[in-house]
């Protein structure tokens, strides 16, 4: 029977992998720690293994009760276990009762909670819809995956279509390099700092695929802020011909951060392309349109006239920080 059952149970593996993947960027982790996605996978894995002691069915992550979960306001991980009680109590003690729900009910319950996480999503549909031809073609030819074939076809052709948009956006390799002014001249280093500092502004060059796998993993790599201490990060992105949605995705979610603790992202670099696509998706709005630096063939001139302009930016940031602390009080 191992030849029949192959394909269906790797197709039921990529489907519980991706539903626990999916969880990861839909609900963040509450006190803004790194989620791992490796972590979930090895959980999902060792309880399979577990289960397959005792004729368990596969599981994985489930998004409609994360979104119930989360709904209903928890916050730990604790609230995963007391999930895994209630469910072993429900099926040990009062699995009869339970048989008697209308499948209509169940039914309503998972088409609240598909219209809540469609929902939820749409800005960063609407971002990749608005980024490119690239990522317009990918949204389309997914979505019409997803509803015109099985689900588990479906995600084994996400992964084929991820895997060549890897192969065409990776012609280069992603780096992020810092930086540093030395005797009116400009030196490169790998010495990126984890806290965005107060004194100077950290200039930092980006060069490399738009490939979204990779974008996280740099969106990480950049400084985070430090409340009541305002920072500057000048992000230069001159090796980039245009943004991606997942470029543009990290860009605002990382601006945000910056905002909420009273520090400033600089974009130098961008090019018209690029900045058609800051301009569709709103982010020039939210950076500020004198904090997108466009592109100068004359490179040493523009990272000086970046410099100069994080420094103009911390001192406006500097000189609104006891009006900040003092509203919040």
């Amino acid at each position: 029977m191992i030849p029949t059952l192959l394909v269906g149970s790797f197709s039921i593996a990529i489907v519980a992998l991706a539903q626990g993947a999916g969880i990861r960027p839909a609900f963040p982790n509450p006190d803004g720690s790194r989620a791992s996605a490796s972590r979930d996978f090895l959980g999902q894995g060792l309880g399979n293994i577990a289960g397959a002691f005792f004729q368990s069915a596969p599981s994985g992550g489930s998004l409609s009760r994360t979104a119930v979960s989360a709904d209903g306001g928890a916050s730990r991980r604790v609230a995963g276990y007391l999930a895994a009680a209630t469910v072993l109590l429900l099926v040990v003690l009062f699995g009869a009762v339970v048989g008697q729900i209308p499948e209509a009910v169940i039914g309503g319950l998972l088409f609240v909670i598909g219209v809540e996480l469609v929902l939820g999503r749409m800005p960063d549909a609407r971002i990749a819809w608005r980024a490119g031809r690239r990522s317009m073609v990918l949204l389309v030819i997914t979505l019409v995956l997803t509803l015109t074939i099985p689900l588990q076809w479906a995600i084994i052709c996400g992964a084929f279509l991820s895997l060549a948009a890897f192969v065409v956006a990776s012609g280069t390799e992603g780096g992020l390099l810092r930086l540093v002014s030395q005797d009116d001249d400009w030196v490169e280093s790998t010495d990126i700092p984890e806290k965005l500092p107060a004194d100077e502004p950290v200039m930092l060059r980006y060069s490399g695929p738009n490939f979204f796998a990779d974008v996280p993993i740099v969106i990480d790599q950049l400084p985070q802020p430090v409340s009541g201490s305002p920072g500057v990060l000048v992000l230069e992105l001159s090796g980039l011909d245009d943004f991606s949605s997942t470029v543009l995705k990290g860009i605002g979610h990382y601006q945000a951060k910056l905002a909420a603790h009273g520090s400033g992202l600089i974009l130098a670099g961008v090019n018209e392309r690029a900045r058609a696509s800051l301009d569709r998706t709103g982010l020039v709005t939210q950076l500020g349109p004198d904090n997108v630096l466009a592109a100068d063939p004359h490179l040493f001139a523009a990272l000086r006239t970046a410099h100069e302009r994080g420094l103009s930016l911390q001192a406006r940031l500097r000189s609104a920080q006891p009006e900040r602390s003092s509203s919040d009080g």
